[in-house]
């Protein structure tokens, strides 16, 4: 679950760090993140807390802050002449388990927008959702994996992956996207 740090947090303790000789600040993951949490037979219910489940790109989650939050900590950063690192996830988005899902998705709202490995002929994609080819297979850790298509096209779990090299739409998005978080902030 979510357990504190926020961006304005993070800017108070700019001088702190810069005190330390960092020259580079590397965040995780600020993108808005479900605001539900998912909940699993055997393990539990879990949030988007690390910034790995993005929602809406476009978005900065509020358990870290607003839009001028991180462009005040980017520009802190900047002033201290200290460069800024934002982790991205571009291999895949939050959660789904069906069609109705991708509603909240942005910019990534479209089933096409996702690698389908091994669906059915006949198969929806909601019924996919539920059985999508794994990124991992069992006793399969990351980097042991030689099969280069099931890493880049497969599911880490319920975590659809986007179909990078195979849409140009999900190429322009998040070109489109990448651009937005270079100039933005």
């Amino acid at each position: 679950h979510w357990c504190g740090g926020t961006l304005r947090a993070a800017t108070a303790q700019l001088d702190y760090i810069a005190s330390m000789g960092f020259d580079c600040v590397w965040m995780a993951p600020v993108v808005k993140q479900p605001s539900a949490s998912f909940c699993y037979n055997d393990t539990g219910c879990i949030d988007g807390y690390h910034g790995y489940w993005g929602e809406d790109l476009y978005s900065i989650d509020p358990h870290f802050g607003t839009h001028a939050d991180l462009k005040a900590f980017s520009a802190g950063v900047r002033e201290r002449g200290m460069c800024l690192m934002m982790d991205t996830v571009v291999h895949h988005m939050r959660p789904v388990a069906s069609r109705a899902d991708l509603a909240a998705m942005v910019p990534f709202n479209e089933t096409g927008d996702y690698w389908t490995e091994g669906m059915g002929v006949n198969e929806t994609f909601d019924e996919y959702a539920h059985h999508p080819m794994q990124a991992l297979t069992a006793g399969c850790n990351p980097g042991e994996c030689d099969d280069q298509q099931r890493v880049e096209r497969g599911w880490f779990f319920d975590l659809p992956a986007l179909r990078i090299g195979g849409s140009e739409r999900v190429r322009a998005q998040l070109d489109r996207w990448i651009r937005y978080m270079v100039d933005e902030f």
